[in-house]
């Protein structure tokens, strides 16, 4: 066993600190497979997501000063939008917390630990997969980065299975938008919608071009937006200003689960959600329009289209 998972084993009070809804996910349903007792200080979108999956109310969420007063190890997801995790973790570097990090994703990892401009690192690195665990081994080679099991993959994969034995199919193709607030983190943090040469209006915008301008499209498409995002006007625009008309247009209302079972394929930019289509079998694409962006996921599981 190694040292991280030897102080969680033996910690008789666990933080649990979390606001960014992609961490939010792993965070969640580690905590669900790993019973211990508990101090969570749960914020933003990841308030809902704790709810869901393990009946987390706000009332059971703890301020950052009580939660830290009563833990003796923390564990915390990472997010670029905002920096309460990281205020988190400065405050258990100061009282002499071990702190643990779950990375959810396969980029920005020396951006999610930026505070004021200064790296501040946990004591160890959590992550869910192979190719993640290659990227952060590499980007922190002194750090102490263990794969642990990914149980919101597993229990995603599991619900799209039970979905699809029970439904009935359309017949027309169904295309699945996932969006992303990629305009609004690239403006918050570097002052420019467009900062890594593209965000999810002109990827969408790459998309409805690609299928076909100006065409009727025999097909109905679903946009999910992620939980970050305000609302969906931003692609209601694009679709009336390119004149793309399909069978039907929704915004979804659905469960990710149940989006995924729905579509016939999916399309996105780089979010997990992505990724779960791919692990689920669908047709999974990635809509950057930057043809010099690599993907951020593993091999060969998401095309690009171009």
């Amino acid at each position: 066993m190694t040292y991280s998972l030897n102080m969680f084993e033996n910690a008789l009070n666990v933080g649990i600190v979390s606001n960014d809804a992609g961490g939010a996910q792993n965070l969640s349903h580690f905590v669900r497979n790993n019973p211990k007792q508990y101090w969570f200080s749960v914020t933003g979108p990841a308030s809902g997501i704790f709810l869901e999956n393990i009946g987390l109310g706000i009332d059971e969420s703890r301020s950052l000063d009580e939660l830290m007063a009563n833990c003796d190890l923390l564990i915390l997801s990472t997010g670029w939008s905002t920096l309460i995790e990281l205020n988190a973790l400065a405050n258990a570097k100061k009282q002499g917390i071990f702190a643990i990090a779950i990375l959810d994703h396969w980029v920005n990892y020396e951006m999610r630990f930026k505070l004021s401009g200064n790296l501040l690192l946990p004591d160890a690195i959590w992550v869910v997969d192979e190719h993640a665990l290659k990227i952060a081994t590499n980007e922190f080679p002194s750090m102490e980065i263990i794969k642990v099991p990914n149980y919101y993959l597993k229990s995603e994969l599991q619900k799209v299975q039970e979905i699809e034995n029970q439904s009935h199919r359309l017949n027309h193709d169904r295309l699945l938008f996932l969006g992303e607030s990629i305009s609004e983190n690239a403006h918050m943090n570097f002052g420019d919608e467009l900062h890594f040469g593209f965000n999810e209006k002109s990827s969408f915008e790459f998309l409805l071009k690609y299928l076909g301008r100006d065409t009727h499209f025999n097909c109905i498409l679903r946009i999910r937006l992620h939980p970050h995002e305000k609302d969906s006007s931003k692609y209601i625009k694009i679709l009336n200003r390119l004149n793309a008309q399909f069978l039907r247009v929704e915004i979804s209302t659905s469960t990710l689960s149940e989006d995924i079972s729905w579509c016939t394929s999916a399309y996105g930019i780089s979010s997990f959600a992505l990724y779960i289509a791919a692990c689920a079998g669908k047709p999974a694409f990635s809509c950057i329009p930057n043809s010099g962006f690599d993907l951020p996921f593993p091999p060969s599981l998401v095309k690009r289209i171009c």
